[in-house]
């Protein structure tokens, strides 16, 4: 962060190719897992649809854009162990059936950085593995996944013993401290209200029966063999899950989630949600029952018609919406245009103590930092860029 730290010197334009790069991160490491997952059974043009479905689905579901685009300290650590995560995901798969250094490097060096990123994830790492273990059982090259369990718990136990972290837990510790059984309750509350309402949501919706209905015309392997306690321990166990990355915050720190948290929620808990969905489909499913209803209508032209109203629907989305009437009312224009004029006001300012004027144009998509005299709004501690004293005059 502190190498892309570059606004006292002028250079403002990492800040704005920044979430372009991320976003383009995401598509090209959530194409390198669903290939690795799915390319025995999928086109390559319907493993780009699942691609580009998801990444979009990743981004309307940000609670906060600031914090999920725009803030780089939240997005270096939050979309970097997305991007980190779905390549140790697709690493994995692949050393399992080609082993090569390159994939078995990846695998490593993605669980060795994750608990620096989002130290939250760790738990989520770790259980993903040993999941990883049960389905890779009989082969031989599985010895790789232990390792990499091992390199996770290594990595984790050194960000939660660094000094900065351990200050930090201490600290809050003596402000919050809830109880095991209360931030667990609060935990599970939090998923359950979360899932509800990433649930109404229509894009959602016609995402996964869009992704589903492709799985199953496409995968035409039986799972009847699973039984029904085996897929209600799963839903059970994804709800916990995603619990374990709000239990630190719940536990160490405060009652409420951050945004930035529930899109990482939102991020692991989807994949889970569309896994669980299929494996449940897939053991009711009726293939004679399939065929007739396909046998009115193709199955290019359902993707063609779901993928048309998932459009329709991220185009009428809160955070498209927002970026749309930021960028057409000429917000973010004039908004650009402050921001250079103080930052050069300040760079030219020689006293230790400099003034500036508030901003007049605000981005919706900031909406909650509007107030830029209070405290919680980030904007406020740009004198930690800059060394000097920032005083704001009205």
């Amino acid at each position: 962060m502190s190498f892309f730290n570059t606004l006292p010197n002028n250079k403002i334009w990492i800040f704005k190719i920044f979430p372009v790069a991320i976003i383009t991160a995401l598509i090209c490491a959530a194409y390198f897992f669903y290939s690795a997952l799915l390319s025995t059974y999928l086109q390559k043009n319907e493993i780009l649809l699942i691609t580009l479905v998801y990444t979009a689905l990743h981004i309307i579901n940000m609670r906060s854009l600031f914090e999920g685009l725009y803030w780089m300290s939240s997005t270096i650590c939050y979309q970097l162990a997305a991007i980190l995560f779905f390549t140790m995901l697709g690493a994995a798969i692949r050393y399992m059936y080609k082993p090569s250094f390159l994939y078995g490097f990846m695998l490593l060096f993605c669980c060795l950085a994750l608990p620096g990123t989002a130290e939250i994830i760790s738990p989520v790492l770790i259980i993903t593995l040993t999941g990883f273990l049960f389905i890779y059982a009989k082969n031989k090259n599985k010895k790789i996944i232990l390792i990499a369990i091992l390199v996770v718990f290594c990595a984790a136990i050194i960000v939660f013993l660094s000094p900065g972290n351990n200050n930090r837990v201490q600290n809050d510790q003596h402000n919050y401290h809830p109880g095991l059984i209360t931030a667990v309750f609060y935990s599970l509350r939090a998923v359950c209200y979360y899932f509800l309402l990433w649930l109404v949501n229509p894009s959602n919706i016609f995402a996964v029966v869009l992704i589903e209905l492709l799985l199953l015309r496409r995968i035409r392997t039986s799972f009847k063999f699973i039984s029904t306690q085996k897929l209600l321990i799963a839903f059970i166990s994804l709800i916990f899950l995603c619990a374990t990355i709000y239990f630190p915050l719940f536990y160490f720190e405060s009652s409420l989630p951050f945004p930035r948290v529930t899109t990482l929620v939102f991020f692991v808990g989807a994949h889970l949600f569309f896994i669980f969905l299929f494996l449940l489909l897939k053991k009711y499913q009726s293939f004679r029952f399939q065929n007739k209803i396909f046998s009115f209508i193709s199955q290019d032209q359902v993707n063609n018609h779901l993928t048309m109203l998932f459009f329709i629907f991220i185009f009428t989305s809160n955070n498209f919406i927002s970026v749309s009437k930021d960028v057409m009312s000429g917000t973010a224009y004039y908004f650009n245009k402050e921001a250079i004029e103080r930052f050069k006001s300040i760079r030219s300012c020689t006293s230790d103590t400099c003034h500036v004027s508030y901003y007049k144009d605000w981005p919706s998509s900031i909406e909650p930092f509007k107030k830029e005299s209070d405290n919680s709004n980030p904007f406020i501690h740009v004198n930690k860029y800059f060394g000097k004293t920032i005083l704001y005059k009205k």
